[in-house]
């Protein structure tokens, strides 16, 4: 269970607790059970309104927002190789918040404390001296990383090669958002990963358990109109005159429909909770007897996956097909999931853009179509859809250097339409699982999203059930 911890200005604190998980009760009289490592924990939060609204956002309210959290570990668990914490965003209404920067960006090196400031275009630059509105960062030890920015979920990773791990203590991130016009509050669901590294885990599963929180816009607004002009944050610089950041078309929602959410909880939602995972709007969740909040009700697992979706440009029917494909695993299924049309809002490096999503991903989806199936199996020329022949190339080598990993975290989907025999040879299409999608609903995409949270149809009994069920044959 999460607590909520008050905080002394009364601003609760939003516990995610870590924990290792023993879903399947490893050992024979063992009952499946979860071992508490800490928390990461999340302060108060600042909010500041950016006034006036910077003009190249039109329709739009922007704020700066700071939320401190801490790695707090219990006595004698070692530090983790890495953790990440993250900050799902989202308007109350369900519209979309925009991500438009975020500090402490990488750190790969020991940084001092800095002066920064906010520019037209909701930038994090570095101040000059003197400059209104400017903050300070503080100090930073690698290795730092960020992302989301662009989107609605900031995350920063922190890791480190030291024995010990990454040492507990406190953090902080900035992000710069944009809102809908009158949007008066935001809700915020906190997640968490790590890794403590094999033998460390004694060979169970890392797990975290999600809180949410709301930031309340309106009320940050109100007070900096009612303090006195000298009190108030600066203003911002005039905007350059560039375009303004348009919001994403997808993003992960705060409900699922009443039909997939029947689904989820009658199948794909019921062994996580035996196996004592959290899902958003159990009774695990913070905030109220349900859970609270405008996330009330939605069914996500802990550490939501990131999915990667590559496919062929064949035709602009498929693109359209594969686009609602993806919005539904977003929008519906909450996902995390990276398309490439969802990132064209500026000048990219395609290749590097490819590469660090095949890394990050958790899952890498592969539409199936007939230009996939040619481009992966070489057989069209070298020119042409040159993006597609980079993305399956990664593939391809991360398949070859570690297989075992790669077969399950490659998912090979076959769309309404087509055919297995649209899939590359390298995917094993006769010889290993694809995933048949006969429509854009949980029923339709079942077995795919059961691979995705690892969630069998059937659940194989643990040790001690078939040891009991022996006991009363003798």
């Amino acid at each position: 269970m999460t607590d909520r911890v008050p905080e002394a200005d009364g601003v609760p604190a939003a516990d995610v607790a870590l924990l290792l998980s023993d879903g399947a009760g490893r050992w024979l009289d063992a009952e499946p059970a979860d071992i508490p490592l800490g928390a990461v924990r999340v302060g108060a939060r600042q909010i500041h309104p950016v006034l006036p609204p910077p003009p190249a956002f039109p329709g739009h309210d922007a704020y700066l927002v700071r939320f401190p959290y801490e790695l707090l570990l219990e006595p004698d668990v070692p530090g983790p190789l890495w953790f990440e914490v993250a900050f799902r965003l989202s308007c109350a209404d369900g519209s979309a918040v925009v991500v438009t920067d975020a500090v402490p960006r990488t750190v790969l090196a020991q940084q001092a404390p800095s002066r920064v400031v906010l520019d037209g275009l909701l930038n994090f630059t570095a101040a000059e001296p003197g400059e209104p509105g400017a903050f300070t960062l503080p100090e930073s030890l690698p290795v730092v990383d960020v992302f989301g920015i662009g989107g609605s979920t900031p995350r920063w990773r922190h890791s480190t090669k030291r024995p010990d791990g990454v040492r507990p203590g406190s953090y902080s991130g900035w992000v710069a958002i944009l809102v809908p016009e009158g949007c008066d509050a935001v809700d915020v669901v906190c997640s968490a990963r790590f890794d403590l590294g094999p033998d460390d885990a004694m060979g169970c599963l890392p797990a975290a358990l999600p809180t949410s929180f709301t930031l309340r816009l309106d009320a940050a607004k109100a007070a900096t109109a009612a303090a006195p002009r000298t009190a108030r944050e600066p203003a911002l610089p005039p905007a350059p005159t560039r375009p303004a950041v348009t919001a994403p078309r997808t993003a992960p929602v705060g409900t699922i429909r009443a039909d997939a959410q029947a689904v989820v909880e009658g199948g794909l939602g019921a062994e996580a909770e035996d196996r004592g995972e959290a899902w958003l709007g159990s009774d695990a969740m913070p905030g109220g007897e349900d859970g609270g909040g405008a996330h009330s009700g939605v069914r996500r697992p802990v550490g939501v996956p990131r999915v990667f979706v590559s496919y062929a440009h064949d035709d602009e029917p498929h693109v359209e097909q594969v686009r609602l494909f993806a919005d539904f695993l977003a929008r519906d299924c909450g996902l995390d999931v990276v398309l490439d049309r969802w990132d064209t809002d500026r000048r990219r490096d395609w290749y590097l853009w490819a590469a660090e999503q095949v890394r990050e991903a958790d899952f890498v989806v592969v539409v199936a179509s007939p230009m996939c199936r040619k481009v992966g199996d070489g057989q069209i020329d070298n020119t042409r859809h040159r993006g597609l022949q980079s993305e399956l190339a990664l593939i391809r080598e991360n398949l070859h250097a570690d297989r075992a990993a790669w077969t399950t975290k490659l998912l090979p989907v076959v769309l309404p339409g087509r055919t297995p025999s649209d899939l590359p040879a390298f995917l094993q299409p006769q010889s290993a699982d694809h995933y048949i999608v006969s429509g854009n609903t949980v029923d339709g995409a079942q077995d795919l999203l059961r691979a995705v949270l690892r969630r069998p149809l059937h659940r194989r009994p643990a040790p001690s059930e078939r040891v009991r069920l022996l006991d009363r044959l003798r």
